[in-house]
């Protein structure tokens, strides 16, 4: 059975990783092709703040909420047992107005007691979260789905740009299938590959060499405020700032956007005031219909779908779902062969 995946970010990585480690990919009529476009056509994972963190999000209250939930324990579990690189377990502070921190998580206290530098903040929620800077990442976990490769495995740089029933047509050539795992994001809604959802835009900005003006800070942190993630990533001395506003959708403001309110941010929080060298990231995300992630079949295609901004929880979460229909495929059609 010839399998075809297309894409290098969360969603084609976390299928990989579940399907190297089956027992299906053990099987010796199991032919895998890999192919991506090459760093001119960076994936959605490349370019996004990649901060996991539960944020007091509960099942039974929607199917949103009830994925993302279940995604993030399914993160989490990996990233314990596998202690990738460019990860990071950090304390995660929400500072927004009381009876919204209320409502999402049902308790405050005062941080200034419970924090790892007494920061002078009060009614405050603190939560475990991890900070993963996404090309370290990114390039571990291909290393380590490509070290389980055999002699019917291949990875192929190609850019795909047409999607037949049975057969992928890139720049480079032709890849015949029997089954299709899409995982091209917004790449392939741009290309025609995926027919449903839109492109979301964001931007933040990153900035390397960082001083701190006050004092040294000398562990990774995440502070949300205002609608915005000031990340400090200690082990690369950098700050991110961005995230998502009070309507919890992707901010694509302009540059001066963001610096003012990186400079309200600093200026509530003058202890986290630094120096460093700047620049502004924008990234492409696929959203999905009504921002609920899917995996949609079409014939011998399986379309992973507007992962948005939760790409590096329900990668994992969709990668074992699709595992599961790629072997129901398998065991229909060829394993009494």
């Amino acid at each position: 059975m010839k399998i075809l995946v297309i894409g290098r970010g969360v969603a084609a990585l976390g299928f990989l990783d579940k399907l190297v480690r089956s027992d299906l990919f053990a099987q010796d009529h199991i032919e895998l092709t890999w192919v991506s476009a090459g760093e001119g056509y960076p994936s959605c994972s490349l370019n996004s703040t990649a901060l996991v963190a539960l944020q007091g999000i509960k099942q039974g209250l929607s199917p949103l909420g009830d994925l993302l939930n279940k995604s993030y324990f399914t993160a989490r579990d990996f990233l314990e047992a596998e202690r990738p690189n460019g990860v990071y377990k950090v304390e995660r502070y929400h500072k927004s107005p009381v009876e919204k921190l209320n409502h999402r998580f049902g308790h405050l206290f005062n941080v200034q007691e419970h924090n790892l530098f007494k920061w002078p903040i009060n009614d405050c929620v603190k939560e475990s979260a991890y900070i993963i800077h996404p090309s370290d990442f990114l390039s571990w976990w291909q290393e380590l789905i490509t070290k389980s490769f055999n002699s019917n495995s291949k990875y192929v740089n190609d850019l795909i740009t047409e999607l037949g029933p049975q057969v992928a047509t890139g720049v480079k050539g032709k890849y015949p299938f029997d089954l299709c795992i899409d995982a091209s994001g917004s790449l392939g809604l741009k290309l025609g590959l995926k027919k449903s959802g839109t492109e979301a835009l964001g931007h933040y900005l990153v900035f390397n060499n960082v001083f701190f003006d006050d004092k040294e800070i000398n562990k990774s942190f995440v502070l949300t405020t205002g609608g915005q993630n000031f990340i400090y990533q200690h082990e690369y001395r950098s700050v991110v700032f961005g995230g998502t506003d009070e309507k919890d959708e992707v901010h694509c403001p302009k540059s001066s956007a963001l610096n003012l309110a990186l400079k309200e941010t600093l200026e509530d929080f003058a202890f986290l005031k630094f120096r460093g060298e700047k620049k502004v990231v924008s990234g492409s995300r696929h959203r999905a219909p009504r921002r609920m992630p899917q995996v949609i079949k079409e014939g011998r295609v399986i379309h992973i779908m507007g992962l948005y901004k939760n790409g590096y929880t329900v990668g994992h979460e969709f990668g074992e779902q699709v595992l599961c229909d790629v072997q129901a495929y398998y065991d229909a059609t060829f394993a009494t062969r």
